[in-house]
């Protein structure tokens, strides 16, 4: 497993509950970047990084989504997303907590958002 994959996998989501059943490949240049410097600050730096790009992706997901569907259904998905947005908080802060006394928690934090959001922009392209 390259070092890339080893960090976001070390860091997804644990219970059993939370894991998203989508596997995620890191981008090109999450791998790029934690291939310059192997410090944990530049890794902490690349996970960042793919956070916002992820983000960036999963909002335009979401803002195509609703484009297509009926008012009424996407009323009922905006329900649907505010769930999934605590369910998501309360999951990765949870990742955080448990790494509560070093220095990964922040990392595990970052991972575990990075899987939820890949997770929900698969689901949101199965909407209909």
């Amino acid at each position: 497993m390259s070092c890339a994959a080893s960090v976001l996998t070390l860091s997804a989501p644990s219970s059993a509950q939370t894991a998203p059943a989508t596997a995620y490949r890191p981008s090109h240049d999450y791998v790029r970047c934690l291939a310059q410097d192997e410090s944990h600050v530049h890794m902490t730096s690349c996970l960042e990084a793919e956070q916002r790009s992820v983000d960036a992706a999963l909002d335009a997901t979401w803002r195509a989504t609703m484009a297509r569907l009926p008012r009424s259904r996407g009323l009922v998905l905006r329900g649907e997303e505010r769930r999934w947005i605590s369910r998501r908080e309360a999951d990765c802060a949870a990742e955080e907590q448990a790494m509560a006394g070093g220095n990964g928690g922040w990392d595990a934090r970052l991972s575990c958002l990075i899987h939820y959001a890949n997770a929900r922009i698969a689901d949101l392209r199965k909407v209909r």
